[in-house]
């Protein structure tokens, strides 16, 4: 994994710790999986659950979520029973667990999909659209055009590398 945050995840003997730029480790060996550290925190897999950690490997979002994607503009997206939501970085819930996938924060907005149909939202997780827009995992991307001028290209499947474009 790239250096991010001045971090980087390495695997040990099949478990993931961090090391620094001068290659020391920072944060042992421990973890099944983990991502990035994004706005000082990394999502970290320990026995089949994921929480956050912060650069020192100080829990502060607890072990609870059964996957989870990485912080942008204060939020990351948190499942448990295959729905899902997003946490802030206090570790609130900020919307409830009631969607089927969610992406990123991208300039203020993200995509959240709820029965095979998608929505744009906002930090305040205000619909900006309604669930009309029909999500297709059998297409290379998918290009919508809202009638503010926001475009949107998704790269199956609907996942964290979701860009927004405006």
């Amino acid at each position: 994994m790239p250096f991010s945050e001045g971090l980087s995840a390495i695997t040990t003997e099949e478990k993931i710790g961090f090391i620094n730029q001068n290659g020391i480790y920072v944060i042992q060996p421990k973890y099944e999986d983990a991502h990035s550290f994004t706005e000082g925190l990394a999502a970290v897999k320990l026995n089949k659950k994921w929480g956050f950690i912060n650069k020192s490997g100080k829990l502060i979002i607890p072990f609870i979520y059964d996957d989870a994607h990485v912080f942008t503009e204060g939020f990351a997206g948190v499942s448990k029973n295959k729905k899902w939501g997003y946490v802030n970085m206090k570790g609130h819930i900020v919307t409830p667990l009631v969607y089927d996938e969610v992406t990123e924060f991208f300039k203020g907005n993200a995509i959240v999909e709820k029965k095979e149909k998608i929505s744009l939202v906002d930090k305040d997780f205000e619909n900006l659209t309604s669930f009309m827009y029909t999500y297709s995992p059998t297409k290379d991307y998918i290009r919508l055009e809202f009638a503010f001028a926001v475009h949107i290209t998704l790269s199956p499947p609907l996942s964290t590398s979701a860009a927004l474009v405006a």
